[in-house]
């Protein structure tokens, strides 16, 4: 991860959030596996499935749905409004478990996509620009390679390319 999230200098500190949006806290990946870890939290999970619309049961955002088994059960490609909706849920829950994260949103694009309102996009985007750092010394060509977390989306990189 270090090699790639520039933790100490990009995401670890503060930055003003009028600017950046809310600060992003990360937990490393084994975060839950260590052993001081209270149970209490531990075991305090909402899962978050995603299910076909239509399907019952399945929410869509306009409402908060029912949590059934520690479950909620919610249509992908939600914008972040709809995702306030329906995370209410999870209000007395520690832990939030997705099934699969990366279909909850809609695609992501540089006009927005997963927000309702362009300045939180607009945040969104700065904070990605900085939280990214290098790899180095490659073996057959050492040297520096800057990685972009939106390398696939049309935009302006954080050395205004």
């Amino acid at each position: 991860m270090d090699h790639v999230l520039d933790i100490e200098g990009g995401w670890f500190p503060r930055k003003p959030e009028q600017h950046f949006g809310p600060h992003v806290e990360w937990r490393e990946y084994s975060f839950f596996q260590n052993p001081r870890m209270p149970a209490a939290v531990n075991n305090s999970r909402l899962l978050v499935e995603l299910c076909s619309s239509g399907a019952e049961g399945c929410s869509d955002g306009s409402a908060t749905p029912t949590v059934q088994a520690h479950r909620i059960k919610v249509q992908p490609g939600r914008n972040s409004d709809q995702l306030t909706t329906l995370l209410k849920a999870g209000a007395s829950y520690k832990v939030l478990e997705f099934s699969n994260l990366a279909s909850l949103w809609p695609p992501f694009s540089q006009e927005g996509g997963w927000f309702t309102k362009p300045e939180q996009h607009r945040a969104f985007v700065e904070r990605l620009k900085q939280m990214t750092s290098v790899s180095c010394c490659l073996a057959t060509s050492p040297g520096w390679v800057w990685y972009d977390m939106l390398w696939d989306v049309p935009h302006t990189d954080r050395f205004n390319r």
